[in-house]
């Protein structure tokens, strides 16, 4: 039901190790830059010193965009089992920062100490954001796969020309447009 990010591998039998592998980072990537873009804008950027460089830009505003504009673009899909990547994420970056916050001898970010029951409600507030863009992102998904300008029937008899070899790989497969 998701053509969009299912490579098949070379004898046709199911996703190649890279498709998953992409599948596991975009989904991982899509719904942390939501937070990485609010925690860091709203808590962490130091507004008394009215500056914000390139980096700050490029690491905070653009891989955003880029992000959510390639969800639209490309149409990838996330179904309900990709959240166990969101959480996998979650998980991995609390331990990761744990490790890094007691190696360093002072936390990684000022909100985020360990010393206290504030350190909890931030990630409570970061995984709550996380799990809010997934939906987000699967909202979008089937407003966008559904309210498209082609027809579910069209996307899959031009996806079905594609498997067949009617169109060559690289060629763009037109598909008609839904009245």
């Amino acid at each position: 039901d998701a053509p969009y990010n299912t490579e098949r591998s070379c004898c046709g039998s199911g996703w190649t190790w890279t498709a998953r592998f992409r599948t596991i980072l975009f989904t991982m990537c899509f719904c942390s830059q939501l937070v990485v873009v609010l925690i860091y804008w709203l808590v962490l950027h130091d507004w008394e010193t009215g500056t914000v460089n390139f980096i700050d830009l490029h690491v905070h505003v653009f891989l955003f965009l880029i992000i959510y504009t390639e969800f639209m673009i490309t149409r990838f899909s996330m179904t309900g089992m990709h959240m166990l990547y969101v959480v996998a994420l979650a998980l991995l970056y609390t331990i990761t920062n744990g490790i890094a916050t007691a190696a360093k001898g002072s936390p990684v970010y000022d909100i985020i100490t360990w010393d206290s029951a504030g350190t909890l409600l931030w990630f409570m507030i970061a995984y709550t954001i996380m799990g809010g863009a997934f939906f987000v992102a699967w909202g979008l998904q089937i407003l966008r796969d559904n309210h498209c300008c082609r027809s579910k029937a069209a996307t899959a008899a031009a996806h079905a020309r594609i498997e067949e070899g009617d169109v060559e790989m690289g060629a763009v497969a037109t598909v008609p447009v839904a009245k």
